[in-house]
């Protein structure tokens, strides 16, 4: 699946993503020629990669970057280009969240190399999401299944101190069924906890990693 590329800026900044980046690496291109471009863009489109000028008609490429850290987009590496005349701008860009800061004019191969290990990065932090989601699946399956254990005791117990009850046989024999029942649903519950433990000490998923790809 290719990964959306978001260029927030003039044609020269789209065209030269365009030619440097999409062509050789198969991104998406999204195209936004301002902020509120930009924001609409992202009201329907997901990118894995932003990369925002710093001039644009509604305003400057850190306000914007300041705007999407404080909305739902700060696991989303964004890149913005410097502005000589703005001074400390790398720096402030940097502390605000921006993943890089590219000075301006821009070298295509270091755009190039920044979007790519930019992309890695995304990868990383889709991996780390999906490694959560799965770490709460499989609490909520582990508290699940220690409750249905208690249950399953407790039946258990009830059952055979009413087979020690003086009941007619016909009772008896449903007790069994029961017994039985309830014996067999703990032996899968303990096979579904043994494969949960399996997957934990098998997680292809590393808790820290740091990927690179060379350009």
């Amino acid at each position: 699946m290719q990964a959306q590329l978001l260029v927030v800026g003039d044609d020269s900044l789209i065209e030269l993503s365009r030619s440097t980046v999409t062509d050789k690496e198969g991104f998406t291109l999204l195209v936004a020629r301002s902020q509120a471009e930009a924001r609409e863009q992202l009201a329907q489109q997901h990118p894995a990669i932003i990369l925002i000028a710093q001039m644009l008609p509604d305003g400057s490429g850190l306000a914007l970057l300041r705007i999407l850290q404080q909305e739902r987009f700060p696991a989303v590496p964004i890149l913005v280009l410097d502005a000589p005349e703005v001074e400390a701008f790398g720096l402030e860009a940097l502390r605000t969240g921006a993943f890089a800061c590219l000075s301006m004019p821009i070298n295509a191969d270091l755009l190039h190399l920044m979007l790519v290990r930019a992309n890695d990065y995304a990868c990383l932090l889709q991996a780390e999401r999906e490694r959560e989601r799965l770490r709460l699946q499989q609490e909520a399956m582990r508290a699940a299944a220690h409750h249905i254990s208690q249950h399953l005791t407790v039946i258990m117990g009830e059952t055979q101190l009413l087979q020690e009850e003086n009941l007619d046989l016909e009772v008896r024999a449903s007790l069994d069924r029961i017994l039985r029942a309830t014996e067999y649903a703990a032996h899968e519950l303990g096979t579904l906890r043994a494969s949960q433990h399996r997957i934990r000490q098998t997680d292809p998923i590393p808790s820290t990693v740091h990927q690179q790809r060379k350009g």
